[in-house]
């Protein structure tokens, strides 16, 4: 029940964010200032169902169906190379159908979680040999391979680190922790090394206030940290944003900046708050589930959710180069926002299931 407030607050205040934050950008667009509210309302009507039914489902059924959702979302991800690829600011990383776009990143997030959670549930499996990483490294290899055919890095470090983590805790050596470990800071620096745009993100990032960036490259970041820095402790007041109006799509990866704008940083103080609680509940449901394949799965869950946290808070500061990171339950779009309610519902089944069984051992050793 915890978890369930938690998120629908985050959602609530979202909602309204995204109505706020979009405003300007949808009357230019079509002349209706509820033209991404309205669309964000589907999307959390359809997330609404796939959390209820994800609570309702029998989550140990993942265990069969852990290679067939693996399968499905690895087709939608080379579908993208398809006709029905759709290109987005430059980006071509979804699939439009019948008029709907559906981003098989997403999908591939929690669908690989899945898998190597029932991969690592399996009895005696060891993680004492290079061996044993055969099958989670093929794994890596080529989900990061078409992700970076889709020029989607970000992507590619979300769905990687929650693996290394559940990795870690199923037992891996630290030797390995470290090799795989640089092998990762290598690759993601190769990988901007050899991508001239990523390359430019960087520098920008090293000195975004630099004149020449400033109306180019940095532009994001530095209206991003003029919204943060006007905000002041207590906000200008909903709705009262004036960065939204300069940043392109502010409804999405720099919400949050728009966010403390109007709500200062007290606001964001306490929206942060809400996410560590939520990553706390998270870990504390893996903590107390009822084996190890639910454990696993809510670790990785969590993972996914506090990775994308930490990123697009990093970015929204100046911490880290602008990736592209949406700040899950607040920013704007579908196939993100359905999955994450998907994964919430997840995580209240097997939190359902950890209570029920904690009744009936109580009621066993009273009996006794």
């Amino acid at each position: 029940m915890q978890l369930l407030i938690v998120v629908g607050v985050l959602l609530a205040i979202g909602t309204i964010m995204v109505l706020s934050a979009s405003a300007p950008t949808a009357i230019s667009e079509s002349g209706d200032a509820f033209q991404y509210l309205k669309k964000q309302l589907l999307m959390l009507f359809f997330g609404g169902i796939g959390m209820l039914l994800a609570t309702l489902f029998n989550y140990k059924n993942y265990r069969k169906l852990a290679w067939p959702i693996f399968f499905g979302a690895l087709v939608l991800l080379l579908l993208v190379f398809s006709p029905l690829g759709h290109e987005v600011n430059g980006a071509k990383r979804w699939i439009l159908f019948a008029g709907f776009t559906l981003q098989p990143s997403e999908v591939m997030k929690f669908a690989i979680v899945i898998l190597v959670s029932y991969k690592l549930s399996k009895i005696n499996v060891k993680l004492e040999n290079p061996k044993s990483y055969i099958v989670y490294a093929v794994l890596v290899i080529v989900i990061a391979g078409i992700l970076q055919l889709q020029h989607h890095l970000s992507a590619t470090v979300i769905i990687v680190l929650p693996i290394i983590i559940l990795l870690l805790i199923a037992g891996m050596r630290k030797l390995y922790f470290a090799l795989i470990g640089g092998v990762l800071v290598c690759g993601v620096g190769l990988l901007i090394a050899i991508e001239p745009f990523r390359l430019t993100r960087f520098f920008t990032f090293m000195n975004p206030l630099d004149p020449a960036n400033t109306q180019e490259n940095g532009w994001q970041i530095v209206n991003s940290l003029m919204a943060i820095g006007s905000g002041g402790w207590f906000g200008k007041g909903l709705g009262q944003s004036m960065q939204k109006f300069y940043l392109p799509e502010p409804q999405n990866d720099f919400i949050f900046a728009i966010f403390i704008e109007e709500m200062g940083l007290i606001g964001g103080l306490i929206v942060l708050m809400l996410f560590g609680y939520l990553i706390y509940r998270g870990y504390t449901i893996a903590y107390h589930a009822p084996d190890k394949f639910s454990a696993y799965m809510a670790i990785g869950i969590t993972s996914i959710i506090a990775i994308q946290v930490i990123m697009n808070i990093l970015v929204v500061i100046s911490f880290m180069p602008v990736t592209g990171v949406s700040l899950p339950f607040f920013s704007y779009g579908g196939t993100s926002l359905i999955f994450l309610m998907i994964a919430m519902g997840i995580l209240l089944n097997i939190s359902r299931n950890s209570d029920t069984i904690n009744k009936i051992k109580v009621s066993d050793e009273t009996e006794k």
